[in-house]
């Protein structure tokens, strides 16, 4: 996307990290956006993360983007008094921030520091070291924590506004924000099975702009129907595989599987996924001490049949053999522990 009259500036640059001022040199805007990168990002360059949607609507644009995966812990903090002194001599009206997982941990956490008038969290991270969520445990020894979400650091004026899938571990996250957020200033959407990647789901089903334009607009979740297209979202379908997966409905798990593989037949994961439904349903039906000597060949189910299931040809003794690694099996342990 690009844009006439697009000026930035960069406000600071630090290793593995880039904090860059967008706006319009030709027309001045009344609203200033903070939008934060996601852990796994690989580029400093740019308006991601929603920048350039928000920069096409008006406002202006502060990217935080880093490459550290360190949750903003080495985000020096002189920065936000640079920050503060520019909105103060720009006289912007309105003032907001988004962000995804731990780009939604720095939008709540610096929400305070930026005097965020809306903020739009998409599946955010509270903690990523306590017990209750366990899933980035293996990135965060090497981090030296400076700012963390404490009744100290939040905003307690702002609105924020969290989406989230309510049958995920996220859960238990959300309940950390609950306890910490006003009520008054908290408003929580959720759809089941859009999965820690509800980013991915809202563009899937084609509202992912209305959403964060009309939120950070009014402050409120927009009037718009956030379930009607998930049969059409492959993030969705995959998370919803999943949890039929380990709630053994395994006829289920494989039909829903299918439209998987017809909407995105590329992705290795899919087929990890029907790997673990045939092998689940396959070790279900060996009734006897017998059964592992059975011609696999000649099963009595035929959809049981690893080496002519038509999504499967020869990744099927790929898979088992570990020679593709995905987040699948990860993701099947992870609704494992949450409904444990």
């Amino acid at each position: 996307m690009t844009f006439s009259n697009i000026s930035n500036n960069i406000l600071l640059e630090v290793d593995k990290f880039r904090v860059e001022f967008f706006f319009n040199s030709i027309e001045k805007h009344e609203r200033i956006a903070f939008v934060f990168s996601n852990h796994g990002n690989t580029s400093l360059d740019g308006m991601p993360d929603g920048g350039s949607t928000l920069y096409g609507a008006g406002y202006d644009v502060i990217c935080f983007k880093t490459t550290a995966n360190d949750w903003y812990q080495t985000l020096p903090f002189e920065i936000f008094d640079k920050i503060s002194q520019l909105i103060y001599e720009r006289s912007y009206q309105r003032v907001v921030g988004y962000g995804f997982s731990m780009g939604g941990f720095a939008a709540a956490v610096f929400s305070k520091l930026l005097s965020c008038d809306t903020v739009l969290l998409l599946s955010p991270q509270y903690s990523v070291r306590d017990s209750f969520d366990t899933r980035w445990h293996y990135a965060v020894p090497h981090v030296n924590w400076r700012y963390e979400l404490t009744d100290e650091s939040i905003s307690k004026t702002t609105k924020f506004l969290i989406f989230y899938d309510n049958k995920d571990i996220d859960k238990f996250q959300i309940e950390k924000f609950i306890k910490l957020i006003p009520s008054d200033n908290l408003t929580l959407k959720s759809v089941p099975y859009c999965d820690h990647t509800s980013i991915a789901y809202l563009k899937e089903i084609g509202i992912l702009r209305d959403v964060l334009l009309k939120s950070l607009d009014t402050g409120r979740f927009p009037e718009l129907s956030y379930q009607s297209g998930r049969r059409n979202s492959r993030t969705y379908l995959h998370t919803l595989s999943l949890h039929l997966y380990i709630k053994n409905k395994l006829k289920w798990a494989l039909g829903v599987n299918d439209i998987v593989l017809r909407i995105e037949p590329g992705n290795i994961a899919n087929y990890q996924t029907r790997c673990m439904i045939l092998e689940k349903a396959l070790a279900q039906s060996q009734t006897s001490h017998h059964a592992e000597k059975r011609n696999l060949a000649e099963p009595e189910n035929k959809d049981l049949k690893p080496h002519t299931d038509k999504h499967m040809p020869s990744l099927f003794l790929k898979l088992r053999a570990g020679a593709f690694v995905t987040d699948a099996y990860r993701r099947a342990k992870a609704i494992m522990t949450f409904r444990g």
